[in-house]
This record gives structure tokens, C-alpha cells and sequence, in this order.
């Protein structure tokens, strides 16, 4: 069994970091309502977008991150 599967030639990955995929995301952010339906999965548009800023607040220090026991039993 092989981890990492070859990706079919036409998949393309956005990037925020490529100006026009950083513009696609944003325009598609931006056309979200509260009608708006998934696509997959069961979260709403306002779990979504919450799940998202999570990574983003832990990156910049927003949210601090709570060490469990064994982490904190480990230094």
C-alpha cells in the first residue's frame, strides 16, 4: 500500500500565495450567504469559515494552544 498516491495531471492545488488563486478564494468567500448550502460535509457557512480562522489565530499568537497532559509531561 503506497501513502502517497500519483495525483491526476489536471489537479491543481490553489495557493494564497499565487495572486490569482489568492483572488478566486477571496471571490468565492465573498459570494458565501447563510443559504448557502455545503458541498460536502454538514458545517454551516459560519462553522466553516470559523474552522478556518482557527489555524490562522493559532499561527499569530490570537489563540493560545493548550498543551494535554503528556505534552506538558514532556517539556
Amino acid at each position: 500500500m503506497f501513502l502517497f498516491q500519483a495525483q491526476p495531471k489536471n489537479f491543481n492545488i490553489k495557493s494564497i500565495y499565487n495572486l490569482e488563486d489568492n483572488n478566486q478564494i477571496i471571490e468565492r468567500i465573498q459570494k458565501l450567504t447563510s443559504n448557502s448550502k455545503a458541498q460536502w460535509g454538514k458545517m454551516t457557512v459560519d462553522q466553516m469559515l470559523s474552522h478556518c480562522q482557527v489555524p490562522i489565530d493559532l499561527a499569530f499568537g490570537s489563540t493560545p494552544l493548550k498543551a494535554n497532559f503528556m505534552m506538558r509531561l514532556l517539556g
